[in-house]
């Protein structure tokens, strides 16, 4: 007795599947479900566990392969896995930083 995406399109729910179904934490479950989601907040998995049903999250399953993938292709070539780029830059200053201190400095 699996709920999933389109089995919710089948029955009017929603309209597609075309970008997954995410599973929110708001509201409350009076009975047991077994949900297959795209992926669903910490919240809902919690609720969900709790009534004695399951859940389980396709996205994480599908971005763990696609990385194996990469780690594999990767490793066939030689490269070593791509680093992440760090997300600021304290030396950096953008150049909208640097018109508005040129306007206070007027």
């Amino acid at each position: 007795n699996e709920i999933n995406g389109e089995g919710l399109v089948a029955a009017g729910v929603i309209r597609r599947v075309k970008d997954g179904v995410r599973l929110l934490g708001t509201g409350e479950i009076k009975g047991k479900l077994n949900l297959v989601v795209w992926s669903a907040s910490a919240g809902a998995v919690k609720a969900i566990e709790a009534a004695g049903g399951t859940i389980v999250q396709q996205r994480i399953a599908a971005e763990a392969k696609a990385a194996a993938r990469l780690e594999k292709r990767n490793a066939a070539k030689g490269k070593a896995p791509p680093a992440k780029a760090p997300r600021g830059d304290a030396n950096k200053i953008s150049a909208r930083t640097t018109r508005t201190a040129a306007r206070s400095a007027k």
